[in-house]
């Protein structure tokens, strides 16, 4: 299915890539469909409204997850007021819930023209904060959160062990990887991309560009030229 701002695809039975095709950040969301419930993980640049999207796929009760708190990932958040909507805690996630996204500081991320297209992100006050690493199991489907700081201070990733899925968000993907920014660690993020190598993941489903990417690209990653 093709909307005038997303893409969406299906890459496998109970797996679908929603991507923005407007902007230039070309940012992924995915959503996993298992039995009993489903995960929505990012809610993409908040243009179109993604829950709306998610609700033509399936009607299951839904979990939704931001891989960081960055506005092509989030912009969406504040549309999901019937499902739980999760984030791991730090300084900008809660300023996420407590006051949005301001048009400025996404114009400072990522330009002019990308802020006037998508317009600040209203204060997501459903937004439920963690600090403790979770399974989400969906009947069928079991998904791991993994904190994997480095890129931001909240960023997570996603791991599904029986499939070897693992979702990314901006902690991997082929293009460059922004480590120089307010709340980044170049410590952190080498010992973070080390943890996910360990994994041996099957599939990428990365936060940008391709909706997916082979396990064997982890292997291209250096985390010695990283620190």
């Amino acid at each position: 299915m093709v909307t005038v701002n997303t893409a969406i695809s299906q890459i496998a039975p109970n797996l679908y890539c929603l991507a923005d095709i407007l902007t230039s950040e070309r940012s992924n969301a995915f959503l996993v469909v298992g039995d009993s419930a489903a995960v929505l993980f990012d809610t993409g640049v908040g243009v179109d409204n993604m829950h709306d999207l998610v609700r033509t796929i399936t009607q299951l009760p839904l979990t939704v997850v931001l891989s960081h708190w960055h506005h092509d990932h989030s912009g969406g958040v504040h549309d999901f007021l019937d499902s739980r909507v999760i984030a791991w805690s730090s300084p900008a996630t809660q300023l996420l819930h407590n006051r949005g996204v301001s048009v400025s500081s996404i114009a400072m991320l990522s330009g002019d023209a990308y802020a006037t297209h998508t317009g600040a992100i209203m204060p997501a006050r459903n937004l439920t904060l963690i600090s403790d690493e979770t399974t989400l199991p969906l009947g069928g489907v079991t998904l791991q959160l993994l904190y994997t700081p480095g890129h931001t201070a909240d960023s997570v990733c996603l791991h599904e062990p029986s499939r070897g899925w693992l979702f990314t968000g901006d902690t991997v993907y082929d293009g460059p990887i922004y480590l120089g920014l307010n709340d980044s660690d170049t410590v952190a993020y080498a010992a973070s991309v080390q943890r996910l190598q360990r994994l041996k993941p099957a599939l990428i489903l990365p936060g940008h560009n391709d909706a997916s990417l082979p396990g064997a690209f982890m292997n291209t990653l250096n985390t010695d030229e990283i620190r």
